[in-house]
């Protein structure tokens, strides 16, 4: 049976239990989650919803428990440590680097953006790493005459086939 402790926190039976931690996704409704979702009362649905509440915090999209959320922007190329998650050993890499932008045209005018890395998977045990890149463009109101977005692949390095 595997278990996973946190070195901060060990269990011992002449102490309490210990937090628990893991390297699943933190549930929508558990409490480390639940606290940024905001204040759905009386005051919030008379004047506000269906928008989310003036409290609502971004962390609450955060599906990683709170000691694996990266402290800044993930760019690609960061370093990567592997210990004790495969049966071969310890593996270090480094994140690929990939730069996607996207051309939107609305209402006859084009715009372009650029996508951000938002979050990181992997899979130890397959020495997979699944990526994901999101984008962001007002649409004011106008989303209906979105003529087209393309989405270009400008520049990628460290990826393995």
């Amino acid at each position: 049976l595997r278990q996973i402790e946190s070195p901060d926190s060990l269990f011992h039976p002449d102490r309490p239990m210990p937090e628990p931690v893991g390297f699943g996704p933190v549930q929508p409704g558990w409490s480390s989650r639940l606290d940024h979702a905001g204040t759905y009362d009386g005051e919030w649905e008379a004047n506000r919803a269906p928008l989310l509440p003036s409290d609502f915090s971004e962390t609450f999209y955060n599906a990683a428990p709170s000691d694996q959320i990266y402290p800044g922007e993930l760019r690609g190329g960061e370093p990567v440590e592997l210990e004790g998650l495969h049966h071969q050993g310890s593996y270090s890499f480094r994140l690929p680097q990939c730069i996607i932008e996207s051309s939107t045209r609305i209402a006859g005018k084009t715009t372009k953006h650029r996508f951000r890395l938002i979050s990181v998977g992997i899979e130890a045990n397959d020495r997979v790493v699944d990526m994901v890149w999101n984008a962001q463009l007002p649409c004011n109101g106008i989303d209906h005459q979105v003529e087209f977005s393309t989405l270009t692949l400008k520049q990628m390095s460290g990826v393995v086939a």
